[in-house]
């Protein structure tokens, strides 16, 4: 009887010992994946008070868990109702400014979120009407463009916007056709933005500002006019004023002056990044301390015909990294260069030059004297591979540039608070 008794008494203590091991419990914990690769799509970034946006959403689940995606906004409305889906639709407020959606992702057991920030703007008056003048007011809100064709600035009307304010073009012909006149004096501290419909960097968004006729004239400082196709183009006896400003990241080009009897002064201002960077045919135009570079093709394309009266001074600039040539001149063009700094156009698309005569009809020498070419082309032998004019092609008149610079200038520097470096599109 003693064994037995030690026997039932000794049972449970083995029991508890057994089941104190790993690999006794009765059921295993398997970790949970979260879900991953989360993206938040917007069809705009900018969009009208009361306007509508969709919204997209995708993840991967590694554990395949269905995923359940739901949506909430500071201010606005979704469709469907229950605001789920990994597609909804997103109304604005009836009331403008920042906004920001947010996605959750959940497999059940865990959620992910992910924010993006929607700007509500304000819509621009439209139509201008003639004889006044109209005043576009920092009111700290966005402005956005819905027209489909560049909006109209009668003759007998004025532009006038204020510093800090932010224009939007929100679709791809839209932009300005200005007959009259535009004023949009900006400073440092709050330029004046002409720009797409973008979330980030962009091309092609908008058609561009269009300067057309006697009447029409821009004075521009300060400002920055981004992400269309023909960014500024003056013709047809307009006038423009460009000082302080860039003019950045337009598919086809950036500044182009038209017809002998239109007008342009680009002062201190940076033309990066736009399909073709400044085209005169025609025109008086006076580029000084400024800085065209990065542009597909040439940087300045000049042509004028026998009777025009030429007159283009390109003075203190740097015309460099440009994919094609700096300079090219074509027909009669015979524009002063001086103190300016000619470099490293044509070296990532294939041969280009500092200078090049392309299709040129002139015969007299084309000055370009006290100009640096660049690191290393101090020498006369160098000086002359950068040039492409009577030496490489019969019949062609030649390129003075004796003497010239052995170290790059110092040209006044567009946006003196930051410089192109302070921008996301600068190199």
């Amino acid at each position: 009887m003693k064994t037995v008794t030690f026997y039932v008494l000794a049972m449970p203590f083995l029991l508890a010992v057994l089941l104190s091991f790993p690999g006794c419990e009765s059921k295993t914990q398997i970790a949970n994946t979260p879900p991953g690769n989360i993206t938040l799509s917007v069809s705009k970034c900018f969009i009208e008070t009361g306007g509508a946006v969709t919204l997209g959403g995708s993840a991967i689940d590694d554990d395949g868990d269905p995923l359940t995606f739901r949506w909430t906004a500071t201010a606005g409305s979704f469709y469907p109702a229950s605001a789920t889906g990994p597609s909804v639709q997103w109304t604005a407020p009836s009331t403008a400014g920042p906004v920001t959606i947010s996605m959750s992702v959940t497999d059940d057991i865990e959620t992910v979120t992910k924010a993006h920030n929607i700007t509500v703007c304000t819509r621009f008056p439209s139509p201008v009407p003639a004889a006044t003048t109209i005043m576009i007011t920092n009111t700290g809100f966005v402005y956005i463009v819905k027209n489909a064709n560049p909006l109209v600035i009668p003759s007998t009307a004025t532009l006038t916007i204020e510093p800090g304010v932010t224009i939007v073009f929100d679709v791809p012909a839209g932009g300005f056709e200005a007959f009259g006149r535009i004023v949009a004096e900006g400073t440092p501290d709050k330029k004046i933005r002409f720009r797409g419909n973008t979330c980030g960097s962009g091309s092609g968004l908008w058609d561009g500002i269009y300067l057309t006729g006697p009447y029409s004239e821009a004075i521009f400082r300060n400002v920055e006019l981004s992400a269309s196709s023909n960014g500024m183009q003056v013709m047809n006896g307009a006038k423009l004023t460009l000082d302080r400003s860039s003019v950045y990241d337009n598919s086809n080009i950036g500044i182009s002056i038209l017809t002998e009897a239109s007008q342009a002064h680009i002062l201190s201002s940076d033309i990066w990044d736009n399909g073709k960077g400044i085209e005169i045919e025609n025109a008086h135009v006076e580029i000084k301390s400024s800085s065209v570079r990065y542009n597909v093709a040439n940087g300045i394309k000049i042509s004028y015909s026998f009777s025009a009266t030429k007159v283009t001074t390109i003075d203190s600039t740097t015309i460099a990294n440009n994919g094609a040539n700096g300079i090219e001149l074509s027909s009669w063009a015979a524009p002063m260069i001086r103190y300016c700094s000619i470099s490293a156009n044509g070296e990532e698309s294939g041969p280009g030059y500092a200078i090049k005569l392309a299709g040129y009809t002139g015969s007299d020498t084309m000055h370009a004297e006290h100009n640096f070419w660049g690191a290393g082309n101090t020498t006369e032998e160098k000086i002359e591979l950068v040039i492409f004019d009577g030496i490489d092609q019969a019949g062609l008149p030649y390129v003075g540039y004796v003497p010239w610079l052995n170290m790059s200038p110092e040209p006044l520097k567009a946006n003196s608070a930051g410089g192109a470096k302070e921008r996301p599109w600068a190199r």
